[in-house]
């Protein structure tokens, strides 16, 4: 037997784990840079859009930085989990009352480079029964 199969034979034996996957509790981070990731839909590989990337600096992880592309926004007359998607206008620049375009708005960024460097930044779970963080932009 090879060493590759050895390996896949290894993995085959595997039982499920008890260790739970560890979680960031909401906290206040900082964004240190921002970047435009293109996704594609998995099963065909087709380009649905891009969406903006905050890499963040959570204080629980400081080692490493979190990658967050979904925020709670006010739509109409409630809070509304929302992705950072690129929407453009016809002249080129971020449609106006797009989510992204209320999130910047709320963080005062006239351009999308403008979240770097922003402090204190509230998050929150996406919901009750999702852990994971987004960007809390709403009073």
């Amino acid at each position: 037997m090879t060493d590759e199969n050895k390996d896949m034979r290894s993995d085959l034996d595997k039982k499920i784990g008890d260790i739970e996957t560890q979680t960031l509790a909401p906290a206040q981070v900082d964004i240190i840079r921002v970047e435009f990731k293109e996704v594609k839909k998995k099963d065909s590989g087709v380009k649905v859009g891009e969406k903006l990337i905050l890499f963040v600096q959570h204080p629980d992880k400081k080692d490493q930085l979190i990658e967050i592309s979904e925020c709670k926004v006010i739509d109409g007359d409630k809070v509304v989990l929302a992705t950072l998607w690129k929407n453009l206008d016809d002249a080129g620049n971020i449609r106006k009352g797009s989510h992204l375009a209320k999130v910047m708005q709320f963080f005062g960024c006239k351009i999308v480079k403008d979240f770097e460097g922003k402090k204190g930044v509230q998050t929150v779970q996406k919901a009750e029964n999702n852990k994971y963080l987004c960007i809390k932009a709403y009073n």
